[in-house]
């Protein structure tokens, strides 16, 4: 057995005990019209209708409440989805920072469904996957990147699925930031997208088939303190992502899912502490890429936002000041990135 499937075997027998899986478990049962209607059938199953009448009303009530939420869902996955939409063995995928974490499991559920998968990062991967091939690709150089799309078109043909995983995080203060840091940061964050959706659009548009994965993150959706500069890039790919998804020419033609994940278990997010696994569980990065992926292979555009608390984080735009600095302070939203700010100057990474 791999150590990829043994991996997948123990995310099976994970079942972590939180809000998220609550909210899973009740979305299945509770908003299913079939337990709707056994409710409103067991309701009325003792005495007469008359009887029965306030809570025989309060559960009809209830059911159409459901019936039309189950409804409103089915057709907005039936807008979203891109008809005729397969993934084939002669689709071609770049993943950016593919050699580790999300995008190396993104990688490898493509691959097992098989697409091949031109892995562009600066390290080589630490597991070598089937029908994967790894270029070398400074995504702060354009040439570089330029010259890494034309091997991958001229050694595996068009490019099918662009991934644009790759990200750089910066955890310090607006004022310690320095000139050297902030355009790193930006080049490999948001500048690169650029470059690489000039490098496949061309075909896209030429063969009239392209999939565009972009990985923002929930602090793309809100911007905790000590995070400006990784913040302020991850809103910019989010402000991307939507523009071109609704570019003409590529509206409802190119498929696009936006990734916006919590906390995750990459080395990446190593130094950062959850205030409450409940509330905000760590996010597998394995089961995160086979949600993506499914997306993909079953042509429904749209978004991949988790946890749950990622979903509900824009009504801190709505909801009073008071009540959304409250939530920041009890989840310790700013504090937490003070804390690896500070491990990391401990360690003289800063």
């Amino acid at each position: 057995m791999s150590e990829f499937a043994h991996e997948e075997k123990f995310l099976k027998a994970k079942t972590a005990f939180n809000i998220d899986n609550i909210v899973k478990l009740a979305d299945k049962v509770l908003l299913n019209p079939l337990f709707a209607g056994a409710a409103l059938a067991l309701s009325y199953k003792n005495g007469d209708l008359y009887e029965n009448l306030p809570r025989f009303a309060g559960i009809a009530g209830a059911g159409v409440l459901v019936t039309i939420l189950y409804f409103f869902r089915v057709i907005s996955r039936r807008y979203l989805k891109i008809k005729g939409w397969k993934l084939t063995s002669r689709d071609v995928a770049v993943i950016t920072g593919g050699s580790n974490g999300l995008g190396h499991y993104i990688a490898y559920e493509l691959s097992k469904r098989g697409v091949r998968c031109a892995i562009l990062d600066r390290e080589k991967p630490a597991r070598t996957l089937p029908g994967s091939t790894y270029y070398y690709c400074d995504l702060t150089d354009k040439t570089v990147i330029d010259k890494a799309f034309a091997e991958v078109q001229r050694d595996m043909g068009p490019i099918s699925i662009l991934v644009n995983n790759a990200g750089m995080m910066c955890e310090q203060r607006v004022q310690d930031l320095n000139e050297k840091l902030i355009r790193n940061l930006f080049e490999v964050n948001i500048v690169s997208h650029f470059w690489t959706l000039q490098a496949v659009i061309p075909d896209f548009l030429k063969y009239k088939r392209g999939w565009v994965v972009s990985v923002a993150s929930t602090v793309g959706l809100i911007g905790p303190g000590h995070m400006s500069a990784y913040t302020s890039s991850k809103h910019a790919v989010v402000g991307l992502h939507d523009s071109i998804t609704h570019e003409r020419g590529l509206a409802g033609k190119v498929g696009t899912t936006l990734v916006c994940p919590g906390q995750m278990n990459t080395r990446l997010f190593a130094d950062l502490s959850t205030p409450t696994k409940f509330f905000a569980p760590v996010v597998e990065s394995q089961a995160l890429a086979k949600i993506i992926v499914d997306n993909i292979a079953n042509g429904q555009r749209g978004e991949v936002i988790e946890p749950l608390y990622a979903r509900l984080t824009p009504l801190a735009r709505i909801v009073p000041h008071w009540m959304a600095d409250f939530c920041r302070w009890a989840t310790n939203l700013d504090g937490c990135m003070e804390e690896v700010e500070h491990k990391k100057v401990g360690r003289g990474e800063l």
